[in-house]
């Protein structure tokens, strides 16, 4: 097996040009261009497509991935994008994981949570099916005030939110109210909004949810965090969720996933290759 050809840190203007000069030199008709969030979506597709798949990474996120593929006007060109939160699903040739994310569709199988706790944490109880359902049961909270903030356009910032500040080591939990005074404080102009927006979420947590619901609707980097904190013990502070990420990446059979035989079936629609015959 070959190595994919990967393009990275381009910008808009470069990945057009790069497609359109591309397409224009394939004489057989062979090449798939994949376009990607990020270096994670990078990773996990290395290896797994054909060598004729030219993988790209969006200049901005999923936003730059539904802007290329619309600009590219090409059925060679797709998009595979975390569903996060959204409902507008409408655009052509754009493709989303499993579940809320690339990391939720990693672990949506239990037994590779399972796999991966053997090999991180042996003998620790963090491997058992209930601490899987705490999980995301200890993520709910904030799983549901991230979908608030994305469906009402609250732009509340979450990036100096800190789950191993919030998390109790006596109970293997989340202080909730740590959260809040996190969130308050990276959000001073929005107090009013936040506090609103709490409100509902509690109100929603009475909600009956399986985990397939939060599976659909926790953050990837959450889990990989919060996981970080059952695994404490690891050394690499500053890496262990990225080492978690590759672990699940390397163990998780791509060819059960929805995703996997949606891609499947536009490829046989267009007369195009995405896959090696042996896909893991």
């Amino acid at each position: 097996m070959g190595a994919n050809t990967i393009k990275a840190n381009l910008r808009k203007e470069e990945i057009l040009t790069e497609i359109k000069l591309s397409i224009n030199a394939d004489m057989r008709k062979e090449n798939m261009f994949i376009i990607v969030e990020g270096y994670d979506d990078i990773r996990f597709f290395t290896h797994k497509v054909a060598n004729s798949v030219i993988i790209i990474e969006s200049y901005s996120g999923k936003e730059g991935v539904k802007e290329i593929v619309t600009k590219a006007n090409h059925a060679s060109v797709i998009g595979i994008c975390d569903l996060d939160y959204d409902t507008q699903l409408s655009l052509e040739r754009i493709f989303y994981y499993d579940h809320c994310c690339l990391e939720m569709m990693l672990l949506a199988d239990y037994k590779i949570y399972k796999n991966i706790c053997a090999i991180l944490a042996p003998g620790m109880i963090v491997g058992s099916e209930v601490v899987y359902n705490k999980l995301f049961q200890e993520l709910k909270w904030l799983s549901n005030l991230r979908r608030i903030s994305f469906m009402e356009n609250l732009n509340i910032n979450f990036r100096g939110l800190s789950i191993a500040n919030a998390f109790n080591k006596n109970s293997n939990s989340l202080n909730i109210e740590k959260l809040k005074i996190n969130l308050l404080k990276d959000n001073p102009e929005k107090e009013a909004i936040i506090e609103k927006a709490i409100d509902d979420v509690q109100t929603s947590l009475d909600d009956e949810t399986t985990i397939n619901d939060l599976l659909n609707i926790t953050n990837g980097h959450d889990a990989l965090y919060l996981m970080c904190c059952y695994f404490e013990h690891m050394e690499s502070e500053n890496t262990k969720d990225k080492y978690i990420l590759q672990t699940l990446i390397a163990a998780y059979d791509f060819t059960q996933s929805k995703l996997y035989n949606t891609l499947n079936d536009y490829s046989k629609k267009i007369g195009r290759i995405i896959f090696e015959k042996s896909v893991a």
